[in-house]
């Protein structure tokens, strides 16, 4: 599929981000701080601390003579010559390191048309400048800029014939990191356009990979990231706002009704007021849909799993039951997601979304305890191993126990502490923040965090919960601590292969706020 495939509120569910263990403060990195309003009012970045008087005038001065060399330059040999390419760097940069980036921006961009005057619309040499105009956009906020530019990088890549696959691909990589920030920090009425140009990206970089002879693990990693972006739509589609919509609309090819008001969809009768009489089961059917697509490509996996001398025989069991156990705890996370986050419209009793129970993961999860067993591994150890609860998607897969994470710690009086989690407010559940490839410009975000008590039942929600302490310590920042950690789904812990519940849990739930 073409990258340049890019169309596009639920709100009672909130989107996960990236897992962070805590030191002794509150610091997020990159581009998560809690409780910190951005720095960054306009297109500047802060001052570096402990400048001086006589350093700052030094900076202004090199930058004037920068600016006069630019222009010299310009006079004498035009405005599109490529000979103004190196003084333009070192401009740009000297730009970037004192916060103007507005002006930095625009030197980029004159860069980028000179590449175009002189070696034609579409070029490599271009890549690298788009990349630094995404930081410099990312640091200003401009997300429509944002948005442009990753289309525009997507025709670049498309219309390369000098640049290699693998090549191809770690571009895409990058391109799916500012992706996901445009997810977690972009306007929300762009969120299902954000997840289809995820879900394209990923399936691009798959289509690259399997057309080269690619290392198993590398392949691995792209068939799991491609069938995160699958479960992103999955669980953006049960949202009962804007984007659940949109992403009904594409994924079951139904018209989009621009006459009536945007609304929230909390009843039977709202959905059938905006698909039809008779269509209540719409969701459902594309939640499903959805997430038979993730767990397909979870069983695609296994292919990659075995010796290239075992791929006709496809025993995976006989001759990898560790990786085979492995396989049978992802597909096992899948189908748990599809069934816990499933609504219960209308339901009196019970958990608002999902079963009471693990449901028919539970096979899964029993076949995997025995595969392991059958590994070499004793009772005592996965008793051990799997007394954490799971926070749910996993963010990448691995073939073997030993290299999944256990994060959890035994603390005083007997609490299980999990690691903390952050997550934007009224975003998509399960959506997962990771750190932006080297971004040293991003800013800060606004938001709260929540230490929380609860526990996990055996289908993984969290109940009985007690907000401990917030950040500021207000009302609003406990409900939202609280709301957003009740969106979160966990593979509960298990004993014997069977599911039990957990007590005295606790974990401390940043809510960032968007944009």
């Amino acid at each position: 599929m073409p990258l340049t495939h890019l169309n596009g509120m639920r709100r009672p569910g909130r989107q996960f981000l990236h897992v962070f263990c805590l030191a002794a403060g509150m610091l997020l990195p990159a581009a998560a701080t809690a409780s910190v309003d951005s720095p960054f009012t306009d297109d500047r970045s802060p001052a570096e601390p402990g400048l001086t008087t006589s350093s700052l005038a030094t900076q202004v001065e090199h930058l004037n003579i920068l600016r006069e060399r630019v222009a010299m330059l310009q006079s004498r040999q035009g405005l599109y010559h490529p000979g103004l390419l190196n003084a333009m760097n070192g401009l740009s940069e000297a730009l970037i390191s004192v916060g103007e980036l507005r002006e930095a921006n625009n030197i980029v961009e004159q860069q980028i048309q000179i590449l175009r005057v002189n070696d034609g619309l579409y070029t490599d040499g271009q890549i690298a400048l788009v990349h630094r105009q995404l930081s410099i956009m990312a640091a200003q906020q401009n997300w429509v800029g944002m948005q442009d530019r990753l289309v525009y990088l997507s025709w670049l890549l498309e219309r390369s014939n000098t640049l290699s696959d693998s090549e191809k691909i770690n571009n895409i990589k990058v391109m799916r990191d500012w992706t996901r920030l445009l997810l977690s920090r972009g306007p929300r009425q762009q969120e299902a356009a954000y997840l289809f140009q995820l879900r394209d990206m990923e399936e691009s970089a798959l289509a690259l990979a399997r057309q080269t002879t690619t290392e198993p693990a590398v392949m691995q990693g792209l068939i799991y990231d491609h069938a995160l972006a699958e479960l992103n739509i999955a669980l953006g589609i049960i949202d009962g706002s804007d984007t659940s919509q949109q992403l009904i609309n594409r994924t079951q090819g139904l018209q989009t009704n621009n006459l009536r008001a945007p609304q929230r969809m909390t009843s039977v009768q709202d959905i059938e007021a905006t698909y039809g009489a008779r269509t209540s089961t719409v969701v459902e059917r594309a939640h499903r849909t959805a997430m038979m697509r993730h767990f397909v490509l979870i069983k695609e996996l296994e292919s990659t799993l075995l010796p290239p001398t075992d791929q006709e025989a496809g025993d995976l069991t006989s001759t990898d039951p560790e990786a085979a156990a492995m396989l049978q705890l992802y597909l096992g996370d899948s189908v748990l997601l599809r069934q816990q986050y499933e609504l219960r419209i209308g339901a009196m009793a019970g958990p608002d979304r999902g079963q009471s129970s693990t449901g028919s993961a539970h096979s899964y999860y029993q076949s995997a305890w025995e595969l392991f067993l059958q590994a070499g591994y004793s009772s005592e150890q996965l008793n051990a191993r799997f007394s954490c609860p799971a926070l749910l998607p996993l963010p990448t897969f691995s073939s073997r126990l030993e290299d999944s994470s256990n994060d959890c710690e035994i603390v005083a009086g007997n609490r299980v502490e999990l690691p903390a989690t952050a997550l934007v407010q009224d975003g998509i559940p399960g959506l997962r923040y990771q750190a932006m490839p080297g971004n040293s410009l991003m800013s800060q975000a606004a938001g709260i965090s929540a230490t929380i008590n609860f526990n996990i039942g055996v289908n993984g929600q969290a109940a009985r919960t007690r907000v401990m302490s917030a950040e500021p310590d207000s009302t609003s920042a406990r409900i939202r601590g609280r709301d957003g950690l009740h969106d979160l789904q966990f593979r509960p812990a298990l004993r014997d292969g069977k599911a039990v519940s957990t007590e005295n849990a606790s974990m401390t739930v940043f809510c960032l706020e968007p944009g």
